[in-house]
């Protein structure tokens, strides 16, 4: 975690599956200095508004969410409280983009950055997995709609995560051509999935290649990789708040 370290006050891990409040708080006490906790709360729950504020209450930071493998649709108006609750909280909202494969994805529609727009327009800071690459190579899709959000809502930004992935690695050799944004971009790796070098090849110095293949921890070869390509990128801590500043109204 040599990045995160050095970048951010402390180390930060997030974790999208804590299944209670009580696990939560448990674990993030427990490594304190190490880890803060993420949560995935389906806005199609009965209980999600009131799930958000428990867990938030125990030390959550941030919310994941994957619409596809879930199949719901983030624009869809009846959430509307919903984000509502994350921009009081002020937990960060990271969304799956694009295609998935990793999951069973039964609505592929519902990974397209454009439906995150609600979210943004209620004050919520949103996070865009894998940088709104699409995942189908060499399909580019997203280019227009994350340009779009990094003009009009200063709260957007992208995780750099899976981009080293061959579906996904021409997205990050495109974003590496404009500096003048890579101050939205989180860093991220996708854990547990692999990362590669392969895109490093013939675009890296020998040397640089050689200490990227060396590096067997994830998150620091995508650290190496990016860096490599000369990629900025920030770490998620810039944007946390700590759930006591953000009490419950």
């Amino acid at each position: 975690m040599r990045h995160l370290r050095q970048n951010a006050p402390e180390s930060i891990v997030p974790i999208p599956a804590l299944e209670t409040p009580a696990l939560t708080g448990h674990t993030a006490r427990a490594h304190h200095d190490e880890l803060l906790a993420g949560v995935s709360i389906n806005p199609q729950r009965r209980d999600a508004i009131d799930e958000l504020h428990r867990c938030a209450d125990a030390g959550a930071v941030l919310v994941k969410v994957l619409p596809n493998a879930k199949q719901f649709d983030p624009a869809n108006p009846r959430y509307k409280d919903y984000d509502r609750a994350l921009a009081e909280r002020k937990l960060p909202f990271l969304s799956h983009v694009g295609y998935e494969f990793s999951l069973i994805g039964k609505n592929q529609s519902v990974g397209d950055p454009d439906r995150l727009r609600p979210a943004l327009d209620e004050g919520v800071t949103v996070i865009a997995a894998h940088a709104c690459s699409y995942g189908v190579l060499p399909y580019k899709k997203f280019l227009p709609t994350r340009r779009d959000l990094v003009q009009r809502y200063p709260r957007f930004y992208a995780a750099i995560s899976a981009l080293t992935l061959p579906n996904r690695m021409r997205m990050l050799l495109r974003l590496r051509t404009y500096p003048e944004v890579h101050k939205r971009f989180l860093f991220g790796t996708d854990y547990p999935l692999s990362v590669f070098h392969a895109v490093a090849w013939g675009r890296v110095a020998l040397g640089t290649l050689r200490n990227i293949i060396k590096t067997t921890n994830h998150f620091d070869r995508q650290v190496e990789v990016c860096r490599g390509l000369t990629l900025g990128f920030r770490s998620i801590g810039d944007l946390l708040t700590p759930a006591s500043a953000s009490p419950r109204g």
